[in-house]
């Protein structure tokens, strides 16, 4: 950021210079953190230096605006590792849906997400499940005709 440019702008605002010596408070402080967590930022050291800004720091006001940051870093974190889990939960279901439709009809796969989603079945949709998708459920949870498959898998791979 220009430096020069925003205190020429404070000054317009205000002639006291209260705006520019808070600015300068939150620069000082801004480094004064960035050199606690070891954040390299040659900018604002460079602006302080030029600039010949020497402000004394109360410790208190500096811990205050410290646990904010820490408090900031956080809720990023938190954020990013929302977005990951909500990323993995939709890949999940992208995954789950392509196996589905090797599987089921779009018909079927309808009355399973309503099933699973705790939503009323009609009479006709009870009847259609419990005629042609719980047969499916069952053979594809039988642990015999999973390691029969496993079986024709491995023996397929080395014809």
């Amino acid at each position: 950021f220009d430096y020069r440019e925003i205190i020429n702008k404070l000054n317009k605002l205000n002639k006291k210079n209260e705006l520019i010596q808070t600015f300068n408070k939150i620069i000082i402080i801004t480094n004064e953190i960035y050199k606690k967590e070891k954040i390299p930022n040659l900018t604002i050291q460079n602006i302080i230096k030029s600039n010949k800004i020497k402000k004394k720091i109360n410790k208190n006001e500096f811990n205050t605006y410290y646990e904010e940051f820490k408090e900031a870093q956080k809720a990023k974190e938190n954020s990013d590792e929302s977005n990951l889990k909500d990323q993995i939960k939709a890949r999940n279901k992208i995954n789950i849906n392509k196996a589905l439709l090797e599987i089921y009809s779009p018909g079927k796969i309808q009355i399973m997400e309503k099933i699973f989603n705790h939503e009323k079945l009609s009479n006709t949709e009870l009847k259609y499940y419990y005629r042609s998708i719980n047969p499916l459920i069952n053979a594809i949870l039988n642990e015999d005709m999973r390691n029969y498959i496993k079986l024709i898998q491995g023996l397929k791979k080395h014809t």
